[in-house]
């Protein structure tokens, strides 16, 4: 009888192969003490255990021998640099038995943020730790949400995950501030816009059917502001205690909890703040009904932040997505800083801005009034840091990719669902995150780099 695999396909004589030279690696990845202690487990566990837990730590080096092992196995991209290539292998380590249904709720192209994290999905879903299937965009006006949820759908689409399905975000209450900042789209986006015919207008009625349908449990990536999510949580909240795994806010916490003794959402978080009502509901009824929480803070993402290299990498598959993003995240960067120029920005000043994005010019106070009226293109060149809320959110969903990461801060809601913290002290390997986003866009955008629309 011929052998097969876990998904009883046939294993043919590469597969053997690769399979043998996979199994040399992850011996070569193990120091000699962690070898003898797994081959003196691997007779116990063979009769108690089918699957040992495997090295969590990839080679420090990689030998010439090592590199053509991994070559054969399609483990070794040639577009990654050798660090790049240990992250990923690293993280592969850690693949589920099934991926993770996932839906974003999201608000692309005010920021490269969201595209960013929509390029990390494609290659998490390609090494499968996820399936996304649904997306939900929000902020701004009905034109606005609209012109969002076509992008959404266009980068998608080139990226080759055409089945995804993207819904427009519903109306919320926005004051006069909320109105013009929300109203920002930035002008790079407009060519990788979907038609207006492959989005779906009515998005609490798309979420109630597409959930009530899902075959497994989804995991909620919330990287926009709450409104939508929020609706659904309260409409249908009996269907989404039975079909909502957890969900993954970018966002952050009070430090003290409610007279109920119910974790609240912090009012600073732009997410949070988008809709502060909606974003207050969510996470309590989450709370109320047992659904884990986890919540990111923009303070990981300071630890980890990349440099503008990190855009030119990713821009060097030639694939329009890694194009759009060199592009944009000047432009996007100018955005912000002219909102808190022109006050929209509650909270953010000017000592902010450079101090999250120029911690390396040792700008004085003096200078500080000088810097205040000088142009943006006189600012631009001394950026030295970029940070990836959105991405880092995303992985840390991801299980695989939270286990070598983070270690999330639990905050005890005495009997309510457990709530979570990422925040800058929960980041344990900040220089491994950078390297792994890094290397995960950039795999997205080499394997398709013309993807059909």
């Amino acid at each position: 009888m011929q052998e097969v695999d876990s998904m009883h396909r046939p294993i043919t004589a590469g597969h053997t192969t690769s399979r043998l030279i996979l199994d040399q690696l992850k011996q070569i990845s193990r120091t000699p003490s962690e070898s003898s202690a797994q081959s003196a487990l691997s007779q116990q566990a063979s009769m108690s255990s089918p699957v040992l837990e495997r090295s969590k730590s990839a080679p420090a080096l990689l030998t010439a021998a090592q590199r053509t092992m991994l070559a054969q196995v399609g483990a070794c991209n040639s577009h990654l640099t050798s660090d790049e290539n240990m992250a990923i292998n690293e993280l592969r380590l850690h693949k589920p038995r099934l991926p993770k249904d996932t839906w974003f709720f999201t608000d692309p192209n005010k920021d490269p943020d969201d595209v960013v994290t929509y390029t990390l999905g494609k290659q998490l879903q390609a090494e499968g730790f996820v399936h996304i299937t649904d997306v939900v965009a929000t902020l701004g006006d009905a034109e606005v949400r609209s012109q969002r949820a076509e992008m959404a759908k266009g980068v998608f689409n080139k990226l080759g995950l055409h089945d995804v399905h993207v819904s427009r975000g519903r109306d919320y209450a926005m004051n006069s501030l909320q109105s013009k900042e929300h109203a920002k789209f930035l002008l790079e986006g407009h060519a990788l816009r979907a038609g207006p015919g492959e989005i779906h207008r009515d998005s609490l009625q798309d979420m109630s059917r597409r959930l009530a349908r899902a075959p497994h449990g989804v995991g909620i990536v919330v990287i926009a502001g709450m409104s939508d999510i929020n609706a659904l949580i309260t409409t249908c909240p009996d269907m989404v205690r039975e079909r909502v795994d957890d969900i993954t806010i970018m966002g952050g916490v009070e430090p003290l909890k409610d007279a109920d003794g119910f974790v609240q959402p912090d009012a600073r978080a732009y997410n949070n703040a988008t809709d502060m009502d909606a974003a207050r509901s969510l996470y309590r009824k989450a709370q109320e009904l047992g659904i884990p929480l986890r919540i990111v803070t923009k303070e990981a993402a300071y630890k980890t932040a990349v440099s503008p290299s990190f855009y030119e990498g990713i821009a060097g598959s030639g694939h329009p997505v890694g194009h759009y993003l060199r592009d944009v995240q000047k432009s996007a960067l100018k955005g912000l800083w002219e909102g808190i120029q022109a006050g929209l920005l509650p909270g953010l000043d000017d000592s902010w801005f450079f101090r999250t994005f120029m911690p390396n010019a040792q700008i004085e106070a003096a200078q500080l009034d000088k810097n205040k009226e000088s142009s943006f293109e006189d600012i631009w060149p001394k950026v030295t840091k970029l940070n990836l809320y959105d991405p880092l959110t995303l992985l840390a969903s991801v299980p695989g990719a939270a286990k070598l990461l983070f270690k999330p801060k639990a905050i005890h809601t005495e009997g309510f669902g457990v709530v979570e913290q990422v925040g800058p002290d929960d980041v344990t390997h900040p220089e491994k995150a950078r390297l792994l986003m890094s290397a995960l866009a950039k795999s997205a955008l080499a394997q398709s780099t013309v993807a059909p629309d």
